[in-house]
Order: C-alpha cells, then structure tokens, then sequence
C-alpha cells in the first residue's frame, strides 16, 4: 500500500533495483569532444555554428540538438544533402505530422496497441498475437489479469516462454522485457539478457507502474533465417514510412534497425545498436551507422557475426513493403504512418504502428532531410484535404443544429 498525499492506492512500490528499463537517457553534448570531432574532420567549429544558426533561420527551424545528433556538420555523412530540407523532432511533432495526421480523433488507433492491431487483424494483416493483458480495468476473463498475485501466477504458470512484454501505450521499447524461460518451483523467470529474477519482483514493478494503463505479453518472434544470420536470435525491424495521397498509400522512406551488443530491442537510440539505409528499388543496404553525435559512424559489418552489411539484400522486402501499404490502406483516415516490420520466420509480421514516426531515422540512415519537395507538396495536399474535411463537419453540424429547432417550432406549433 502507498500513500500519495491524501491518497491511499493499492499498489504496491516497485523493487529497490528496478527490472524494467523505464527511462530514455538523456542526450549530453560533449561540446569539447564535439570541438575535436569538428577539427579532426576538417571541419571549423565556428563555421558549423553559423551553418546551424542559418538553418534555424529557414523553414524548418532545426535545433542544435539535432543539428549536432545527426551530425550535420560532416559533409562526409552527408555529401549530396541539402541541409534545409533536414526536420528535427520537435518540429516535426508540432507541426509536420499534425498537418498530416489532422484526424487527431484517430491517434488513439495508432497508439493502443490493442486498437491497432484489432483493425490490421480485421484486415487479414500479419500482427502479433496477445498472450495476456494486464491491467486493473480489465475485465474479469481468461488471458487477463488484475491484480499483483494474478500476474505473478500468469508469469509462472501461463506464460508460454520465449515471450515478450511491453506497455500497452508504451514508446521506444521503454518497459519491455523479454522472457526466456519460468521455473514455478523456484517462483522465477529467466529474462533474455540472463538474469534470473523472482517473478513476484517482476509482477509487483508491472503492476505498480502499469497497472493503470496496462501491460500487454506477446510471444517472441523467431527471426528470419537471414535475420539470424546477421544479428542472432533478435528482431530487427524494417520502419517504412508511408503516406496517404488521394486516397492511395506509397512508400516514402524506410531504414532497418539492427540489434547488436547487449541489446534485445532494434531501437536506435540504445547504444551499439545499427540504423541502414535501403535502397527502396533494390531492398539492398546503401550504408550502416552506429551512435550518434560526435561518435556517430559508418559501420562496416555487424560487430557481434562480422557479416558485412552494405550491399546485404534486407530479407522479404518486397513482401515488407506490402504489408506496410496494405496496412495503410487499412489505417486509411491517417496520412503518414511510421510501420516497424519483422522479417520473422513465418514472414513479416506488423511489430508497432507509429503515427509520430521519428524523422532522424530515415534522414541519418539515407544522408538526405525528410522535408524536401516531395513531402512538402504532400503536406499541401493534406492541408488541402483537411479544409475540405473540417467545412464538410461545419455543413453536417449546421444541418444537425437546423434538425433540432425544426423539430422544436414544429412541436410547439402543436
């Protein structure tokens, strides 16, 4: 029990060590190694300033955060690129994806994993089943579960391992935890990375900080052939980004997220961890990068197989690209979707649905800014499409309003 001011809660606080990765690190510029990095390439630190402070002038209005995490300012990365057409995050989240995704009614379907892959599934498109949910608001059935004590049940006696949980409402892969192995007698799970916890310590964190929201289980994916070959038995997800144009979806950028070291998850942000760029005709690997700022590279091979990663053929890429298109044809009211798609054993399998799908990805991965004429003619459109939406809503709500005081005068002419 936990006291929260004059509040009183029933559930219970999170073990001392925490089992679940919650937190995103912060981003910390070393600006005397940034400094170092500028000088050893060539580049002046006080030209790259005033390149940023022109950028923040244009259009796009580019922070020095992003401008420094994509490493802009090294024209070895980005040779060809035309820096103004770069869009950092912020920007693209206030501005870009609203103007896109201006059915704001529907993010709720993009950001419920349930909801999402409800409407795939409905669609005939390859989506990871549910084991369980859990969450206090659940209703009392089979493959749910409510309370502390029923978790931990669940994970010892239910769970069908390898397994996978994550947040429902959950980002970034931030509290997901991947499961290996239960042993009931000992009352503890084997998680991925090899350590072995109690499974009443893994329930009480689950419940204490995602009781509320919910918390969802699914089973492990067994990764394509190819797949393994390159980073082991780990998913590495293609993000293909897609867009709605007169009411017919097309690819606009993808990239493929590559596990390696110590990490299970694909996500970028985790430190050793590879980003691709894919050739969209080919399916083939143009380049590799690794970290980001000043440490921000371009990576040969896979450190932990050796396999060599440009010119590597992305495994079932016409069928990825498929799959994203039908799936934005199925998630139609949405302009632009950001799709993470696995290569698995079984063929591409939709892993999340991201309505906000984060612009540094394609943009490092191909060395070009997502925010070029192209998609900016495609933003006019939408813009176009939303002005048309919003007076058809005006004319229906005006003929709902005139409906009621028809009927009113009509009754009281009576």
């Amino acid at each position: 029990m936990q006291h929260d001011g004059n509040k009183m809660t029933d559930q219970p606080a999170p073990p001392q060590t925490p089992l679940l990765d919650t937190v995103h690190p912060d981003r910390v510029y070393d600006i005397p190694q940034t400094i170092r990095a500028m000088r050893a390439a060539g580049v002046s630190p006080a030209g790259a300033f005033f390149e940023w402070l022109k950028l923040r002038c244009q259009r796009n209005r580019l922070r020095p955060g992003d401008y420094l995490a994509m490493r802009l300012w090294d024209r070895t990365l980005y040779p060809r690129a035309r820096l103004e057409d770069f869009a950092d995050t912020l920007n693209a989240i206030k501005k870009l994806y609203p103007a896109a995704n201006f059915r704001t009614d529907m993010n709720a379907l993009a950001l419920s994993k349930i909801a999402s892959d409800a409407i795939l599934a409905a669609h005939g498109l390859p989506v990871v089943p549910l084991l369980n949910l859990h969450t206090t608001r659940v209703f009392p059935s089979p493959g749910r579960t409510a309370s502390t004590q029923a978790l931990e049940s669940f994970l010892l006696n239910g769970l069908s391992c390898p397994a996978f949980g994550k947040p429902l409402w959950g980002t970034q892969s931030l509290g997901s935890i991947s499961l290996a192995s239960r042993d009931a007698a000992a009352g503890t799970v084997a998680l991925q990375d090899g350590r072995i916890v109690k499974a009443a310590d893994l329930a009480r964190e689950i419940h204490a900080r995602y009781g509320f929201e919910g918390y969802i289980f699914q089973p492990k994916l067994a990764p394509h052939e190819a797949v393994r070959a390159i980073c082991g038995d780990r998913v590495a997800t293609v993000r293909v980004v897609t867009i709605m144009k007169e009411n017919v979806p097309y690819v606009l950028r993808t990239c493929w997220k590559i596990p390696a070291g110590a990490n299970m998850a694909d996500n970028f942000w985790r430190r050793g961890n590879i980003l691709a760029g894919i050739d969209m005709g080919s399916g083939t690997v143009t380049r590799a990068l690794t970290r980001s700022g000043a440490d921000l590279r371009i990576v040969e091979a896979h450190p932990d197989t050796g396999t060599r990663l440009a010119g590597l053929k992305v495994p079932l890429w016409e069928e990825i690209c498929k799959t994203a298109l039908f799936g934005m044809a199925a998630m139609g009211a949405f302009g632009i979707i950001g799709w993470d798609i696995a290569a698995t054993a079984d063929g591409p399998v939709i892993i999340d649905v991201n309505e906000t799908p984060d612009p540094a990805l394609p943009q490092m991965a191909d060395g070009k800014g997502l925010a070029d004429a192209t998609f900016m003619e495609f933003l006019a459109g939408r813009r176009a499409e939303r002005k048309l939406w919003q007076e058809a809503v005006r004319r229906y709500m005006k003929k709902e309003h005139s409906a009621i005081f028809s009927f009113t005068a009509a009754k009281d002419a009576q």
